[in-house]
């Protein structure tokens, strides 16, 4: 049972009271931008499409920061102008081991938002990896530039994101000198658990 509760200053949202006394749940996104933004290492431009051009799979992971417990429900990727293939979403604990994800599923819909159910499943307050991967060359997702571009791949590595030529996700990735140069459009919803 759940019921309403009034505005919290701290959020400026809505929170919703559980049938446990004391606990709230508010809604969350967490996008792989937002992780990242704070750092003021990047400095980004418009969102262009993208195109891994790797050839083949290839798997994207960036840090993100859980403060309090996260009941992870969906991930989204903002897929850009050609659609091919599949793609899947996940994540991953800081060492690099899969939690949970969505599976190989087809890509639908250009220039648009296409969202993948998970097993809800709770986060723990640390640090974790979210992931997106592509299995066709070739298809497009929005991304933001990071600038300068020359070094955009060396300031990723240095806040953490990680790659790997795999898909779907696996278990447990080896990771692999990163080359994309910027940060796609996808993320996590859920709520957290106050």
């Amino acid at each position: 049972r759940t019921e309403s509760c009034p505005t919290v200053k701290r959020y400026n949202m809505p929170l919703t009271r559980t049938n446990r006394p004391g606990t709230f749940r508010t809604p969350v996104t967490i996008s792989a931008l937002s992780a990242l933004a704070n750092t003021g290492m990047l400095k980004l431009t418009n969102p262009t499409n993208e195109d891994d051009a790797t050839g083949g799979a290839q798997s994207h992971y960036y840090p993100f920061v859980v403060t309090e417990p996260l009941i992870v429900a969906q991930m989204y990727v903002l897929n850009g102008t050609t659609i091919a293939g599949n793609i899947d979403v996940g994540i991953y604990s800081h060492l690099g081991i899969r939690i949970v994800a969505a599976g190989s599923t087809a890509a639908v819909g250009t220039n648009t938002i296409q969202t993948f159910d998970l097993v809800d499943t709770t986060l723990a307050p640390g640090h974790y990896y979210m992931a997106f991967a592509k299995g066709t060359s070739g298809a497009t997702s929005l991304q933001w530039s990071v600038v300068p571009s020359v070094s955009a791949e060396h300031v990723l590595r240095c806040l953490g994101c990680r790659t790997s030529n795999d898909f779907p996700l696996p278990a447990s990735p080896t990771f692999i000198a990163m080359a994309r140069k910027g940060v796609p459009f996808f993320g996590v919803t859920g709520e957290l658990v106050m």
